[in-house]
């Protein structure tokens, strides 16, 4: 189904694992700010991550619809590890990492969610929300296939995850989430 230049997919249910139990796998959706402002595409129950800069002055407009079952804000760089002086220097500010305690709040929204569709979305879609979204997929589905590289659309049948742009995760926020995903099982 269309949605302006967001392009709606349903998909057959697949299983996979969470937490050691046979269960159904989860599929996601990673977008921009912009592609979430404008519509939500998500036609089965989500949960929607949202990905700020520390910087924004206010969160993006999150498009909800009827099968929007929460949203968890986070806030942080989009960087792939500490920076010296000069980030200060240059931004005024100190740097936000991804962290555990940010990796605590998705473990704990999305183990709670008891959906089986994430939408996740950053400033580009890109980066951190490709990160978030493939830390859980191995975590839930127990690969990352198709967050790596260029894909528009739905990805191949063994994938479960639809992104509008080139997909490059950031490599400290998939290690971070991961480890802290994998200490909980």
């Amino acid at each position: 189904v269309g949605s302006g230049r967001l392009t709606v997919v349903t998909c057959g249910r697949r299983y996979g694992r969470m937490n050691g139990r046979q269960e159904e796998r989860m599929f996601f959706w990673i977008l921009s700010r912009k592609d979430i402002e404008d519509a939500n595409p998500a036609l089965a129950d989500h949960v929607i991550i949202s990905i700020n800069g520390p910087d924004d002055d206010a969160p993006a407009a999150v498009k909800r619809n009827s099968y929007t079952k929460g949203v968890l804000v986070l806030h942080f760089d989009d960087l792939d590890e500490e920076v010296g002086p000069s980030f200060r220097r240059v931004y005024g500010r100190d740097v936000v990492l991804f962290d555990e305690e940010h990796a605590a709040q998705v473990h704990k929204f999305v183990k709670d969610a008891d959906v089986k569709h994430v939408v996740v979305h950053c400033h580009m879609g890109v980066s951190r929300s490709a990160a978030v979204g493939a830390a859980l997929s191995v975590w839930l589905n127990g690969h990352d296939k198709g967050f790596h590289g260029y894909r528009r659309g739905l990805h191949p049948r063994d994938t479960y995850v639809y992104a509008q742009r080139c997909l490059t995760p950031n490599a400290y926020v998939r290690r971070v989430l991961l480890d802290y995903l994998m200490q909980q099982e």
